[in-house]
């Protein structure tokens, strides 16, 4: 089967088949016919895109691509002649962004020749007469830039004498400013960042075509630096304003929305719009320089934000954790200790004083030095640094300060081996302030909890309001909280409740005995009144410089802590689990020492290539994922917050390290299906030209009321708006990125849609990028991903055309039985389908049964009140009179059976949506609404599925809960089944609902918005998994019997464990009625309270109950059992009563199930849904053909009684005769 994308030909713009995208090529249209010479270039994109390009009348993309890679040609050449090496693959997709202009961080560790592809391509425009400024945060950094640049230019031809450095200590290099600013053409001027700030009004009369910032968190540290680099770019102050307005704008629309204030929503998003347009104009006008960063890992701030609105880019997290680090900690004496290490150590090593060792770090140097190391100190005149990184001292002490010059500047991998931590990498808070963060105070409230201190109330109304608000909610929340932004209307009230816990909190806290006090964030020091918090940002930079890549492998560094409190130093390796997901610290004295010098010695000097020590090969990747929601998750899972804006489209950029791979990855949404069947094509979007092929668009989705459409219209078909969201837009987005690197990674949902989607982007990527793969997780976690890049595989196009024929189905069953109905009744919204037509007749069916066993359920409570309310059933009123009048219960008899309960499996679909129904009274369409912001939030597994399966992973997590919960011997592993495609729904944490919230907040997990129905879902999911990891219970099953006394026809039962042996399982989740021991046979009880209500003997279904019988009559699929229910509630044959959520027929629904029985008894029949899914598994496991099944459809649908829809039934008829006579 060949499908038909519209609009999507690469040249042109319009219809393609699916096999010429699979081969890169254009639609038929432009290229007729495929000659020897394009068959024989299809796997060189190179020398193809040349050929279409100088082929094709309209060449359209191919244009572009052929452009790009000339372009990119003469710069390799440039590049060649300046090094005398090829560009690495990494580089190459440098040099695309580079010269198409873009601004960008460099995303990598150091050592993949970041610098010196900078440095040659600012002489590559330098002999275009452009303007260079390159940004270092030390003077030695710019030395080194100055250096490097005259060896390259010296090499190209370029003129030296254009390149300038200012260096205010050597009086030629002061006049460099002078020199530049005297109209000269095209040169290269370096500085550090402190000269941004200080000779501004002399550089603010030059504008420069590119900005390099080799460190943006020095350049950050003041807070004017960035509106300076834009004016230096070109931006006008005024524009400058705009893009600050515009984030004011951004936290007032966050304040309008917590208040609830819509129309003060809508105006602050429409003037956004309007600034935003002014922004985007004013580049349209103007000759904007290019800006790129070679080194960005700060935390967010106002800063980047304007940068985000201005330059399209938003930096922050952790970029060089890729390593080669031996982690190791050690408990601090005193300096003796510390003497004894260094000399162990030798040179090369690097001492960080951290703010947990509270010490003078001049006074450690000075006491050092008397003690004969030869040692430097790292402070504001930098001499003791050089002498370091050139070998003349053996040891240098600095600061472990985020920002400090030692942890962020120093990169030389010969020298630098060792990093000793004087205390725990850490930076204080005071304690009033953390009390003033929500989250903060919520983690110090729940370790008051743990010292007795009655907190309940505080913490749930805490743990209620931060589930009612996003994370930039809270936000501004913490801001108004902190006297920096005033607090109105009811948010007034909020902020009250919050300063009461507050002032509750301080005053526990001084009742309080001890000087320290852990907290899951932090050290609080009760004495100072501040809090430690452990720095793993800072850990990673500064450890990080002694493992960089070096002569293309990672040289062997070596990390020690010497930590005072334990605490810290567990707190801190927790947190860096987050980023680094094989860290694994060791006992200093564990490891052999001589032999990790050996290696360190050897990393450093080897430079051929052995057999044990793969060279370290490195990969550009686009990976794609459906939602946004995805991408922060992922991103952040490995440390990253760096965001590119294209076309609208917001991705994010990280490295991974797998073994000797190192993956620099683009991370994009599709946001979904990207295409959908059109309507106007053959049959419903169906052609047949002696094979089937559906036709494609690309989806539209109105923004105003989220309604969806394949229609080539500028208006919302169904509200009329213009606010229209098209995934053309997307692709060509995505075409752009897949065109710049190695490989293309679609990582969509593990499910036949997922797939599909995958599908459709694999065909619509491939004339961009020849290697595209599918990769798929079941769970959003740093292991899962790190595994799944490594099974990288083809799309499964059986699972594809299964579901390309669940789809066309869906269409022609559907359409044509919905246009029947609507054109019989003369209304619009009337449908019909091959699932959701069975699930109306069960439900019909139910009603009839309900209606013909009418009566009364009376509801008793008795005298003993640990039996519950015991349910009786009554046909008439008079027995409900018999009742009343008799005041006693007589219990007939109780039957006791000792049992050994087991736990139930973990959720499947269906059994969640059932529970969750049943449980907690969530409706089908929210538990998977709720379900899969758990999955995308990275907590739990996959939930589209129907394993019950559990990985060893999985077993695990629930042992080391159970463990630390309740004691080893209540540990029962099962792995419930054997492993297949899929999981169970399990978490992906070992945090109860309970702790998810201050795992979040204390860095363990990623931060996402979790609402009370989110926590509710999770304990469900959490409880049942945790329960099915654990041992039986062992019970008293009972069974009583019991009826009005001398009323014996009128009885009921009700059974459940009366006694409990061994909980097991039971302690986490208990699914068994609990009854009391001491009932006995013949025991009367008194009647206290009778309450009845209208009922049947046979109970109508709820939509709980519905899925189960869809699970067990094999109609449908996890992925539909709520889209079969939605419909007919949708179409009016269906409501839901309000309070016990019963499925309730209409009468339209009664009358249009009799219609549809009377004109597709059999299509819409239970078995022909099975039948379907019957061919489906012959599709996948048989190689079946797509085809046959169609037309038997076809012929299926033609034998039905459809009298109103002429035109469909011809196009069929004339489908059917073709194949006649393709046959004969």
């Amino acid at each position: 089967m060949q499908p038909i994308y519209n609009n999507s030909c690469p040249a042109c713009g319009g219809s393609i088949d699916s096999y010429r995208l699979s081969l890169g090529l254009p639609c038929r249209k432009c290229l007729s016919k495929v000659d020897k010479r394009l068959l024989s270039s299809l796997d060189d994109r190179e020398k193809l895109t040349y050929i279409l390009a100088e082929t094709l009348e309209e060449p359209g993309d191919y244009m572009y691509m052929y452009i790009r890679e000339r372009d990119l040609k003469f710069f390799q050449e440039f590049f060649e002649n300046a090094t005398g090496f090829k560009m690495w693959s990494i580089q190459r997709t440098w040099a695309l962004r580079l010269l198409n202009n873009e601004n960008f961080a460099l995303i990598a560790p150091t050592g993949l020749g970041k610098s010196t592809l900078l440095h040659i391509y600012s002489l590559y425009i330098m002999k275009m007469n452009k303007k260079i400024y390159f940004i270092t945060p030390t003077i030695e950094l710019a030395k080194q830039t100055y250096n490097r640049l005259i060896y390259y230019a010296e090499k190209t031809n370029n003129d030296p004498d254009r390149i300038f450095i200012y260096d205010s200590r050597k009086s030629l290099h002061k006049k460099s400013l002078e020199v530049i600013n005297n109209d000269l053409e095209g040169f290269i001027f370096i500085s550090t960042s402190s000269l941004l700030a200080r000779r501004f009004n002399d550089l603010s009369q030059l504008k420069f075509d590119l900005v390099v910032a080799d460190d943006l968190d020095a350049i950050l540290k003041r807070s004017r630096n960035v509106e300076r680099i834009l004016r230096l770019l070109g931006y006008s102050e005024d524009i400058i304003d705009t893009a600050f307005r515009i984030t004011i704008l951004k936290q007032n629309m966050l304040t309008a929305k917590i208040l609830d204030k819509k129309d003060l929503y809508e105006r602050y998003r429409i003037e956004i719009e309007e600034l935003r347009n002014k922004i985007v104009e004013y580049r349209s006008r103007n000759n904007i320089g290019q800006f790129v960063i070679a080194s960005a890992t700060g935390r967010e701030g106002m800063k980047t934000k304007i940068l985000r609105e201005t330059l399209d880019l938003e930096v922050g997290g952790v970029m060089d954790y890729v390593r080669n680090i031996i982690d190791t900690y050690m408990h601090y004496k005193d300096l003796t200790m510390l003497k004894e290490v260094l000399q162990k150590l030798g040179e090369g090593t690097i001492i960080y004083v951290s703010q947990e060792f509270n010490e003078d770090i001049k006074e450690i140097y000075k006491r050092l030095m008397e003690e004969g190391f030869e040692i430097g100190i790292a402070d504001s005149r930098k001499r003791d640094i050089e002498k370091f990184l050139r070998g003349d001292l053996k040891y240098l002490i600095a600061s472990a300060s985020f920002y400090g010059t030692a942890v962020r500047g120093l990169d030389s991998p010969k020298i630098i081996r060792n990093a000793v931590f004087l205390g725990v990498p850490s930076f204080a808070v005071s304690l009033e302030k953390s009390l003033k963060d929500p989250r903060k105070l919520l983690l110090i409230l729940s370790t008051l909890a743990s010292k007795g201190f009655d907190v309940k109330e505080h913490l749930d109304e805490l743990m209620h309001i931060l589930s009612k608000m996003s994370v930039s909610e809270l936000y501004i929340l913490k801001k108004i909280l902190n006297g920096e932004s005033e607090a109105k209307d009811k948010l007034k009230d909020l902020v009250d409740k919050i300063f009461f816990i507050i002032d509750d909190t301080w005053n526990m806290l001084r009742e309080l005995k001890e000087e320290r006090l852990y907290a899951r964030f932090g050290l609080i020091d009760l004495l100072n009144k501040n809090v430690l918090i452990p720095d793993p940002l800072t850990y990673i930079q500064a450890s990080g410089r002694t493992s960089r890549i070096l002569n293309n492998r990672f040289t062997l560094g070596l990390s020690l802590i010497l930590y005072r409190e334990q605490a810290l130093l567990e707190l801190l390796i927790k947190r860096l689990k987050r980023y680094l997901s094989n860290v694994e610290f060791k006992k200093f004295d564990d490891i052999d020492l001589e032999t990790v010098k050996k290696e360190q010695e050897k990393s450093r000097t080897t430079t051929s290539v052995e057999k044990s020590e793969a060279p370290i090969e490195i990969k550009t990747v686009l990976m794609i994922v459906e939602s946004p929601t995805k991408v922060r998750t992922i991103s952040e899972l490995f440390g990253s917050k760096n965001k590119r804006v294209i076309n609208d489209l917001v991705v994010r950029e990280f490295s991974i390290r797998r073994d000797n791979e190192v993956y620099v990855v683009t991370i994009a949404p599709s946001i979904g299906h990207v295409t959908d069947l059109v309507k106007d094509a053959g049959l419903y979007g169906v052609e047949y030209d002696g094979e089937f092929k559906p036709v494609y668009n690309y989806i539209k989705r109105c923004l105003s009321c989220g309604y969806q459409f394949v229609e080539e219209v500028s208006q919302c078909p169904r509200c009329g708006s213009s606010l229209i969201r098209d995934q053309r837009k997307i692709i060509d987005t995505l075409r752009r990125l897949a065109y710049t690197v190695d490989i293309v990674m679609i990582a969509t949902d593990p499910d036949p849609e997922g797939e599909k989607i995958a599908y459709d982007l694999k065909n619509l990527l491939r004339p961009y990028n020849p290697k595209i793969f599918r990769i798929e997780f079941h769970e959003i976690t740093r292991k899962a991903i790190l595994d799944a890049i490594t099974k990288i595989r083809d799309i499964d196009n059986k699972l594809v055309s299964a579901q390309i024929l669940r789809r066309i189905d869906d269409r022609w069953v559907g359409f044509l039985l919905s246009r029947e109905l609507q054109n019989i009744y003369r209304k619009k919204w009337l449908g019909a389908g091959r699932v959701q037509t069975p699930v109306l007749s069960w439900i019909v069916e139910a009603f009839e049964r309900y209606k013909s066993n009418k009566g009364f359920w009376l509801y008793i409570k008795t005298s003993n009140e640990r039996l519950g309310k015991l349910k009786i059933f009554v046909k008439d009123k008079d027995d409900i009179k018999d009742v009343l009048k008799r005041r006693f219960i007589k219990i007939r008899s109780v039957k006791i059976e000792r049992k050994i309960i087991n736990p139930q499996p973990p959720f499947t679909t269906d059994s969640l949506l059932t529970s969750a129904g049943s449980l907690l009274g969530y409706s089908p369409k929210l538990v998977m609404k709720l379900a899969q912001d758990l999955f995308e939030a990275g907590l739990i597994t996959y939930h589209r599925t129907d394993s019950t399966h559990i990985s060893s992973y999985g077993i695990d997590i629930a042992k080391r809960f159970i463990i630390d919960r309740f004691g080893e011997e209540y540990v029962g592993s099962r792995s419930w089944g054997a492993e297949g495609a899929h999981e169970a729904i399990r978490p992906t944490y070992p945090y109860s609902a309970d702790e998810i919230f201050e795992a979040m907040y204390s860095g363990e997990v990623p931060m996402t918005q979790l609402t009370e129905s989110h926590i509710k879902l999770y304990d469900l999911i959490f409880r049942r998994f945790i329960a099915s990891q654990m041992k039986e219970a062992e019970v008293d099953y009972c069974v009583i019997e019991y009826e009005i006394l001398d009323k014996p026809d009128l009885k009921g039962s009700v059974e459940g464990i009366c006694r409990v042996y061994e909980e097991g399982f039971m302690k986490i989740y208990n699914y068994m009625k609990m009854l009391p021991q001491d009932i006995e046979k013949d025991d009367v009880l008194e009647i206290l309270d009778i309450k009845v209500l209208r009922g049947s003997l046979t109970p109508l279904y709820k939509s709980s109950e519905i899925i189960k019988m869809m699970k067990e009559r094999g109609i449908g699929r996890p992925s539909t059992y709520v889209k079969a229910i939605e419909n007919n509630l949708r179409h009016g044959y269906v409501i839901e009563s309000r309070k016990r959520r019963y499925l309730i027929p209409t009468k339209l629904g009664i009358e249009i199930l009799k219609k549809i029985r009377e004109i597709a008894p059999e299509i819409t029949s239970e078995e022909a849904s099975r039948a379907l899914e019957k061919y489906i598994d012959k599709i996948l496991y048989e190689n079946y053909d797509v085809d046959e099944v169609l037309r038997d459809i076809l012929r299926e649908i033609r034998g039905l009684d459809l009298s109103h829809i002429d035109h469909e039934i011809q196009i069929i008829n004339k489908i059917l005769g073709s194949l006649t006579e393709n046959i004969s």
